[in-house]
């Protein structure tokens, strides 16, 4: 992965604030600091805790601004290669995520009318404490973007032939076959 983006941002911010100078943030995060993630990865959170500092980076670019409904918004790339156990061939491959999202910003301390407004489709983030840990925001975007079932793509597909020439099929029975019998 590229090492072009800085290690350092802020751990909270204030994303109304940035929304309203259509600021923008951008980092990479070690894996190993995201530990809810760690149980979904091969290995787990040793792991994680294994990794080599400054491998097995999380990169991301966070712009904020307003959306098409003038709430603010988060305008979210994720960018990682995490550790899986492919299901069909039992070895770890990496796998590729590269998740663009754009997400309302919604405060925790508004009415539930207000949010229920937004109930539109559109994808939302609490923003809690008028503070955002952007950390969270992307781990909880890389959750999301696991495959439901570990398949490496690179993975060929195994077939079964059964070669036992002496099998026979079982012959159906029909279930209604003795109802003739008591016509």
């Amino acid at each position: 992965m590229l090492n072009d983006y800085p290690e350092r941002f802020p751990a909270r911010v204030n994303p109304w604030r940035l929304a309203e100078g259509q600021q923008s943030l951008a980092g990479s995060i070690p894996l190993c600091q995201l530990k809810r993630l760690g149980g979904f990865l091969h290995g787990g959170e040793a792991q994680l805790e294994s990794s080599v500092e400054g491998s097995n980076q999380v990169r991301f670019d966070a712009r904020f601004g307003t959306g098409d409904n003038r709430r603010p918004v988060l305008r979210l790339r994720v960018m990682a290669e995490l550790p899986l156990l492919c299901q069909r061939s039992l070895e770890v491959y990496l796998e590729k995520i590269d998740r663009e999202i754009e997400l309302t910003l919604i405060d925790a301390e508004s009415s539930r009318e207000g949010r229920e407004e937004i109930d539109d489709g559109t994808d939302t983030v609490l923003v809690d404490s008028k503070q955002l840990a952007i950390a969270d925001v992307v781990e909880d975007e890389l959750i999301i973007s696991l495959p439901l079932i570990a398949v490496n793509p690179e993975c060929p597909v195994m077939e079964f032939h059964s070669e036992d020439k002496d099998y026979k099929e079982p012959e159906q029975k029909n279930p209604f076959a003795d109802l003739i019998k008591l016509r």
